[in-house]
């Protein structure tokens, strides 16, 4: 592999890194020159802890503990120092995120990390994005293409994609990080980063440990990661091509995300991505067979911090996430203020119906298609989380309650519009802004609980407001409805006129402007009234009425026309439909307002002779 050519970011920010003095003194080190500045004379030589959680491997290379503990399945960030800058590889779950940054900035502001380089995208790797955003981080992240979509899900950061499969970015003071794409190590947008300097290779998932028995300090045992291998990896097989990538790199040690240094047994480790499919052997014998029983279990274990936070049918992070990621989002500081933060709990209406109508699939299928709705129409202060049920929730960083009922609103239109779906739908939503949360919530830590507390007390509104409602009140007072009016009218003045004077009259009043949408929203509204010109785009309003007494939920429900066409044929033509109230336009809004109220009260006076 052809080494390339060094080259600087156009962002302002990393072309503006100095190159900075290093101060101290010089030895020699497995051939390699150690650097010396004023940070790390206060911290101890390789091998000797310099406190809890963080240990200095050499080579101003950090390893951060965040756990503190010993794990089957362990878990580090790297933080890679020169001069008074540093660059952060995979900061980590946001589980660990307060213990991470604490730890880091025993050895570097937060504030002097100009990178954060992403091996992959999975939350173990950088779901604290966001938090490292509102602390303080300024810097750039750098992540492969192919992983940009899913990485920013985790929040709004600067973001420099990697589109190349080898580029190397400069540090700062001569040094600079090789990034390499790995694909498929364990997906497609993962990468290495090559420290050249240290001559450290960070391999994200790759050449992890399974079991921490013994020192978390030592050197991986071939055991130990040949079983991660084959937990991790079951169907890698044969990667030449990423041993072809480590023989041109010659790294001296590799630093996986979840295990010790790999030094002495790099060449064991390479070798495994020559061997064959372990998915494919043989199991010869019955200590082979406890084995992989005992490695599914494992397996099951480590899956289970990642696959347990997803939503199968969307993707998006849940309901146990999101009461996780709002929880960390608590100012740390007694005394702190909340910030003006919001939440939209967003519903989509009558699923049952959907399944009803067209397979149990329905429901699932309109879910995962209003995700990516959600994503395509994503503001940059949003992040989106699927909640149980029909049930998703917003949340809206530096948003108030009034901008996010305006979100609420353009998200509602842009649902209703589209076409996208097996048949049209509509979202309500919920808006609670987190000062609205109770004090008691706040200092016990639990700010999640708080909000979905006021989030259900303002969902169960919605049931009473109707389909399409926001509601952003728990003390609103429900109007009384006098009906529901479906109102077919492709003239946009006269429809709002008329719609203005019926819900004056307390009529809950749905507009539609063509023939094949009245349908549905016929069948979405139930409504006990159908106003109808018959000059309609589509079909005109006697074919409305015969596609309507087709139905055995729609045939009865009283329907008026209104047209300034009133001859004879087509009032002869209405009787043959079962249409008994005929209005020439123009006409007076309140007679028909009359009408309507006389045909909601007594249905059966739209059958009498």
């Amino acid at each position: 592999m052809a080494r390339p050519e060094r080259r600087e970011f156009p962002d302002e920010r990393l072309r503006a890194l100095p190159d900075r003095r290093v101060y101290g003194f010089s030895d020699r080190l497995g051939g390699r020159r150690r650097l010396y500045s004023p940070l790390h004379a206060a911290l101890p030589a390789r091998g000797t802890p310099s406190m809890k959680g963080i240990r200095d491997l050499g080579e101003g290379v950090f390893r951060i503990d965040a756990t503190g503990l010993t794990h089957p399945y362990p878990r580090y960030a790297y933080l890679v120092l020169e001069g008074e800058r540093g660059a952060l590889v995979d900061p980590g779950p946001l589980e660990d995120f307060p213990s991470t940054l604490a730890i880091l900035r025993t050895v570097l502001p937060l504030e002097r990390v100009s990178l954060i380089v992403l091996t992959g995208e999975t939350p173990d790797a950088c779901s604290s994005l966001l938090a490292l955003r509102r602390e303080g981080f300024d810097g750039i992240v750098l992540a492969h293409r192919r992983a940009e979509a899913l990485a920013l899900s985790y929040g709004e950061v600067p973001f420099k994609a990697i589109e190349s499969g080898d580029e190397s970015i400069a540090l700062g003071g001569g040094r600079t990080l090789r990034l390499v794409n790995v694909p498929g190590i364990p997906t497609a947008g993962s990468l290495f980063c090559f420290d050249e300097r240290s001559g450290s290779l960070f391999t994200g998932k790759l050449f992890g440990s399974v079991g921490a028995e013994g020192s978390a300090e030592d050197e991986e045992t071939p055991g130990r990661l040949e079983s991660f291998h084959d937990l991790v990896f079951p169907r890698l097989g044969d990667r030449a091509d990423i041993g072809e990538i480590l023989r041109s790199l010659k790294p001296l040690r590799a630093l996986p995300r979840n295990g010790p240094p790999v030094e002495s047994r790099l060449p064991f480790a390479v070798s495994m991505l020559a061997k064959a499919d372990a998915g494919g052997r043989d199991l010869l014998s019955e200590v082979a067979r406890l084995k992989a029983e005992n490695l599914e279990l494992q397996k099951s274990i480590i899956q289970a911090s990642d696959d347990q936070l997803k939503d199968p049918v969307t993707g998006f992070y849940n309901e146990v996430f999101f009461e996780e990621y709002i929880d960390s989002l608590l100012p740390r500081e007694e005394g702190s203020i909340l910030p003006e933060d919001s939440v939209a709990f967003i519903r989509l209406d009558r699923i049952q119906r959907l399944n009803q109508r067209f397979g149990a699939k329905a429901g699932d299928s309109t879910l995962k298609g209003l995700g990516r709705l959600l994503l395509e129409h994503k503001p940059p202060e949003a992040i989106f989380f699927r909640m149980n049920g029909p049930l998703f929730a917003c949340y809206l960083q530096g948003t108030d309650k009034a901008k996010a009922v305006a979100f609420a609103g353009e998200l509602k239109g842009l649902v209703e519009d589209s076409d996208g779906f097996v048949d049209k739908i509509t979202v309500s939503s919920a808006i609670v802004e987190f000062t609205e949360i109770g004090s008691d919530r706040v200092d016990s830590g639990r700010l999640h609980s708080g909000l979905l507390k006021v989030g259900k007390e303002r969902l169960r509104l919605l049931d009473k407001l109707g389909p399409g409602s926001i509601c952003a009140d728990s003390e609103i007072t429900l109007r009384r409805s006098s009906g529901t009016v479906l109102l077919i009218e492709n003239n946009a003045f006269e429809a709002d006129l008329l719609r203005r004077v019926l819900e004056r009259h307390g009529f809950e009043t749905h507009v539609v402007t063509r023939g094949s949408e009245a349908l549905m929203q016929a069948d979405l509204y139930r409504p006990e009234v159908i106003v109808s010109e018959i000059f309609i785009p589509q079909m005109d309003g006697f074919q409305i009425r015969q596609r309507l007494m087709a139905s055995t939920d729609l045939r009865n429900v009283p329907f008026i026309l209104i047209s300034r066409d009133k001859s004879e044929s087509s009032v002869q033509r209405a009787q043959s439909l079962g249409i008994r109230h005929f209005f020439r336009k123009p006409f007076l809004a309140g007679e028909l307002a009359g009408i309507i109220k006389l045909l909601i009260s007594d249905p059966a006076a739209e059958r009498r002779p």
